[in-house]
C-alpha cells in the first residue's frame, strides 16, 4: 500500500511540475461584448507594420492606458490554425483583444493611431462572442541587453516602435537584480566573462526567477562544459552542447513540433527558418555522446536529422525551465545571428518569437491583483474594497479608480471603501485598482458592477403631484442610503423626510416645477444628484 502511495505522489508531483513547466498551457472561455477590439496578428502577408507594430500598440495599451489586454491562444490549434472567430472571420497567430469595458476616448485614440502605421485592429465589435483567453496582460517587462551586441535586440523594439523605457541597453549580469526581468544575450562570448558575471547571470536565474533569451553562439558558449572551452551552465541540455565552431551548421528546412503550436512563444504566422541560416551558429546540438536536452526543454522548431545529433535533437528554436526546475526562470536560444536582416515573413517569425517571450516574462513575474465586488449596488451605497495581490517587492502602492463617479475612503489604500453615485438611471461602473511595487513594476484589476436605482416610494395617498408653496412636488420617500450618503458630504439638513419639502421650497436651486408631464422620479434623482454633488 505505501508503494502504490508514493508512486501516486510522484506521479502526481510529476503532473505537477509539468503543469508549472508550461505556464497554465491551457485557456479559458471569456465572452466579449460588443464594443470590443481585436488587434489581428494572423495577417497572411506578415510585414513589419503587420507583425511587428501590434506589440508597439500592446505596450502603449499596456503601459499607458492600464488596460488588460487579453492573449488569445486556442490550446489545440495547429501550427497557423485558428484561435477563434468572429462576425466570419477567423483570427491566427495570438490575436489580443481590447475588452469593451476598457475603451474609452484614449484607447480609441491609440488604436487610431497604430492603426494608421498600418497595424490590423478590427473593431468596435458589434455583437458579443467567445475566444480563448490565455492569460490577461497588465504588465511589460524589463530587458537588460547585454553590452556586446545590444544594436541586434534593440533593432526589434525600434521596428515595433517600442519605447527605450522597456530596455536597458550596455548591461552584463552583475547588474541584474529581482527588479529585472529579462537578460538579453544575442552574440556573445560569455566563454571569456569573468567568474563574478557568470555566478551573477546563474544566481539571478535561480533566485529571482529571472528569464534569458540567447542567440546565434552565445549560447552554446554558455552550455559548453569548461572542459570545452564553455562556461559551463547546461540550463536546457543535461551535460551541455557541442561548442558553435564544432558542429556542422543546419539544413535550412526545418520541422515543427506540433505539440508546441499552442505554446505561447510559437504564436508567429510561417517558418523562421531564412532568419537563422546566418551568423556564426544557426543550430544548437546537445553532446551526443553524453547527454541530450532535458525532459522538460522544448525543442520546437528543430532538423529531424544531423550526424551530430541524437534524431530530432539539432534544434533552431528551443525553450524551457533552466535546470528542469520549476522555480526557475524560463530560458531560450534562438538560432542565427542577424534575425532582423531582412524584413521579409521569416524575420517577423523570429522577432515576433522574441516578444512573445517577453510577454510570458510579463505574465509570470507580473503581480497578480483581486478584489471582490458585488454584480449590483444601490446608488448611494456603500462597499467594502480589499485588494489581494501576490508576489511583488514590498512596498506597494495602491490607486483606486471609478468610470461612473462616486469616492473611495481611502484611494491610495490596499482595503478602502467605495461609496457609489446617485445616478438618475441604471448605470455600468468599471471600479479599478492600479497597483506598483517598489521595482516600478505594475498590475491592475478591473471589475464591473452595475448601480442601480434605490425605488422612490410614494407616500400620499392618492400618490399625486401636490402642492407646495404654489409648485409642484412628488411626495416620496428617501431609502437610508441616500441619507447616508447626504450626511458624509455634509448635508445633514436633508438628512430625514423633511428633504422633500426643503427641495421644492420657493427660490430653492432644488426645486420641481410642474411644466407640463413630468416625471417624478427622474426628477427626484437629478435634484438628489444635484445636492449631493
Amino acid at each position: 500500500m505505501k508503494t502504490i502511495f508514493n508512486t501516486f505522489w510522484r506521479l502526481f508531483l510529476a503532473l505537477l511540475i509539468l503543469l508549472v513547466f508550461s505556464n497554465r498551457m491551457w485557456a479559458a472561455m471569456e465572452t466579449f461584448s460588443s464594443g470590443a477590439y481585436i488587434i489581428d496578428m494572423g495577417q497572411a502577408t506578415q510585414s513589419v507594420a503587420k507583425g511587428l507594430k501590434p506589440y508597439g500598440l500592446v505596450y502603449t495599451l499596456i503601459k499607458d492606458h492600464n488596460v488588460a489586454l487579453r492573449w488569445v491562444i486556442n490550446p489545440s490549434k495547429s501550427k497557423d490554425g485558428i484561435d477563434f472567430s468572429y462576425n466570419s472571420a477567423s483570427y491566427k497567430g495570438g490575436p489580443f483583444i481590447i475588452p469593451a469595458e476598457y475603451v474609452n476616448a484614449g484607447v480609441t485614440s491609440a488604436i487610431n493611431a497604430w492603426k494608421a502605421k498600418g497595424v490590423v485592429v478590427i473593431g468596435p465589435t458589434t455583437s458579443s462572442f467567445d475566444a480563448p483567453v490565455f492569460t490577461h496582460l497588465t504588465s511589460w517587462p524589463l530587458a537588460i541587453l547585454d553590452s556586446q551586441n545590444d544594436d541586434i535586440v534593440k533593432t526589434f523594439y525600434v521596428d515595433a516602435e517600442i519605447p527605450a523605457a522597456s530596455y536597458v541597453l550596455k548591461g552584463n549580469p552583475t547588474m541584474l537584480s529581482g527588479c529585472d526581468d529579462v537578460y538579453v544575450l544575442p552574440h556573445a562570448d560569455p566563454q571569456n566573462w569573468i567568474d563574478s558575471w557568470v555566478t551573477a547571470l546563474d544566481n539571478y536565474i535561480k533566485n529571482e526567477n529571472g528569464y534569458l533569451w540567447s542567440g546565434c553562439h552565445a549560447a552554446s558558449a554558455l552550455e559548453a562544459p569548461v572542459s570545452a572551452d564553455g562556461v559551463g551552465l547546461p540550463f536546457l541540455s543535461s551535460t551541455g552542447l557541442i561548442r558553435w565552431n564544432k558542429h556542422d551548421d543546419g539544413s535550412g528546412n526545418y520541422t515543427y513540433r506540433p505539440s508546441c503550436d499552442a505554446d505561447p512563444i510559437m504564436q508567429f504566422m510561417g517558418k523562421l527558418d531564412g532568419a537563422t541560416t546566418n551568423g556564426s551558429e544557426q543550430i544548437y546540438i546537445p553532446i551526443k555522446t553524453t547527454g541530450s536536452w532535458r525532459p522538460t526543454t522544448k525543442v520546437a522548431v528543430y532538423q529531424p536529422t544531423h550526424t551530430q545529433a541524437n534524431p530530432n535533437e539539432a534544434a533552431v528554436l528551443v525553450y524551457g525551465r533552466a535546470y528542469g526546475n520549476s522555480d526557475y526562470g524560463m530560458v531560450m536560444y534562438e538560432a542565427g545571428h542577424d534575425l532582423n536582416e531582412e524584413s521579409d515573413p521569416a524575420n517577423i517569425a523570429a522577432m515576433r518569437a522574441y516578444f512573445n517571450f517577453i510577454l510570458l516574462a510579463g505574465d509570470e513575474l507580473q503581480m497578480i491583483v483581486n478584489f471582490d465586488i458585488p454584480s449590483t449596488i444601490p446608488a448611494g451605497s456603500t462597499i467594502l474594497l480589499n485588494a489581494i495581490v501576490s508576489d511583488g517587492k514590498p512596498p506597494l502602492t495602491y490607486l483606486w479608480t471609478s468610470s461612473a463617479g462616486g469616492s473611495f475612503s481611502d484611494s491610495t489604500g490596499a482595503t478602502t471603501t467605495f461609496t457609489a453615485p446617485l445616478l438618475a438611471v441604471p448605470t455600468s461602473c468599471i471600479i479599478k485598482v492600479l497597483v506598483t511595487d517598489d521595482c516600478g513594476r505594475y498590475s491592475y484589476r478591473s471589475e464591473t458592477v452595475n448601480i442601480i436605482q434605490v425605488p422612490i416610494e410614494a407616500i400620499a395617498d392618492d400618490a399625486s403631484i401636490s402642492r407646495v408653496k404654489g409648485y409642484d412636488y412628488c411626495p416620496a420617500i428617501i431609502h437610508e442610503t441616500y441619507f447616508s450618503n447626504i450626511r458624509q458630504k455634509g448635508k445633514e439638513k436633508y438628512a430625514d423626510q423633511q428633504m422633500i419639502l426643503d427641495l421644492t421650497s420657493v427660490g430653492s436651486q432644488y426645486e420641481f416645477k410642474k411644466t407640463g408631464t413630468i416625471n417624478c422620479l427622474t426628477s427626484f434623482y437629478n435634484n438628489l444628484n444635484r445636492l449631493s454633488s
